[in-house]
């Protein structure tokens, strides 16, 4: 009877150590998806920007003020997602490539 019991209390033990360690495993991936969760939707908030200003479309497009394109004289129109992204560029493509040696 005596070693049944120490066979019980021993796979006791070995079931809470299991136990633990499955939990603390588990909890550390929930901890992990939410902050991962957290950078996913910062980063997507980031993304969309603030709001400047709205705009008719006319049957010629639509007119984007110069200030909002920080003195550029060339812009990449591009579509991700869904929606249009304008990129001011600081110098044009033809200077870049006649300044390389």
């Amino acid at each position: 009877m005596e070693a049944t019991g120490i066979n019980i209390g021993y796979l006791l033990v070995q079931i809470l150590c299991l136990g633990g360690f499955l939990l603390l495993v588990g909890g550390a991936a929930v901890l992990l998806a939410r902050y991962m969760g957290r950078i996913l939707r910062k980063t997507e908030n980031e993304a969309q920007g603030d709001l400047l200003m709205t705009a008719v479309v006319g049957p010629d497009g639509v007119l984007v003020p110069a200030g909002l394109l920080a003195g550029s004289q060339q812009v990449e129109i591009r579509q991700q997602y869904g929606r249009l992204l304008l990129v001011p560029l600081a110098e044009s493509p033809e200077e870049k490539e006649d300044d390389t040696p």
